[in-house]
């Protein structure tokens, strides 16, 4: 009698555990409007993502040959264990607590709901966790594990990758999350907008020099200044043409 009440409290312990650390997820595939494709070997890779010089990739496995219990709990082909490994590679951040259809957590970094999600954001529902792979407008393509299903009487697997999802049109339980905070990048979305107004100024920057040295050795071939100091001249736009040959192909 004692062994089985220690048996169902050590089942007990081992669910708690699970629930809280692993990040149990398991979904399956209810909305077909990605890219389908056949699972037939374990850690087959369905999708692949790039991220601040970092590939990403979402690994599957056939549902039929694999235990139940890393099916829905595993730290390989979870959905939620994807989101871990892509948090703590591409920002630092080690997920804490990532239930289907609660609040994402972790343990140095701080989400906030978005209704604008950016790439590298988390989507979440229900029963499914997945990455922000792009965003056209207001549709977005998920990067994803686990969105499976079994497709005929042998058991065959199916995933799907690409799958978009239309901001205007969430359910109830469909969420988007930002870092408010990143452990070594401070503030997420002042980073973000900072890139990419320096980016624009880089690429003004470029075009301006580029304009500025075509003029400028327009006007040098006819400075007769220039003209009797030829051998200074010809060093001047030979480094001036290779520098714009260099910019060019930088852009």
């Amino acid at each position: 009698m004692i062994s089985v009440k220690r048996k169902a409290l050590s089942i007990i312990i081992s669910f708690v555990v699970i629930t809280t650390f692993v990040m149990p997820c398991c979904a399956f595939a209810d909305e077909l409007n990605g890219i389908t494709v056949k699972v037939s070997k374990e850690l087959q890779v369905v999708d692949t993502m790039k991220f601040r010089g970092q590939s990403y990739e979402a690994v599957y496995h056939p549902i039929y040959n694999i235990p139940s219990d890393q099916v829905f709990c595993d730290s390989t082909y979870c959905c939620a264990a994807l989101v871990s490994k892509f948090y703590k590679s591409a920002f630092g951040v080690d997920m804490s607590y990532l239930m289907p259809g609660e609040f994402p957590e972790a343990d140095n970094a701080e989400f906030i709901e978005t209704n604008t999600p950016e790439i590298g954001d988390i989507y979440g529902s229900y029963n499914h966790w997945a990455i922000v792979k792009e965003v056209e407008g207001d549709t977005v393509t998920l990067f994803e594990q686990n969105w499976c299903w079994i497709g005929d009487d042998k058991g065959t697997t199916y995933a799907q990758y690409s799958r978009k999802v239309d901001v205007r049109h969430l359910n109830s339980s469909e969420s988007f999350y930002t870092l408010k905070t990143e452990p070594e990048y401070g503030d997420r979305i002042s980073i973000q907008k900072l890139s990419v107004n320096l980016e624009k100024l880089v690429k003004k920057a470029v075009k301006y020099v580029l304009d500025s040295t075509d003029n400028l050795l327009e006007k040098l071939k006819d400075d007769d200044r220039i003209i009797k100091h030829k051998g200074f001249s010809d060093i001047t736009r030979m480094c001036a043409l290779t520098g714009v040959r260099y910019l060019k192909t930088a852009i």
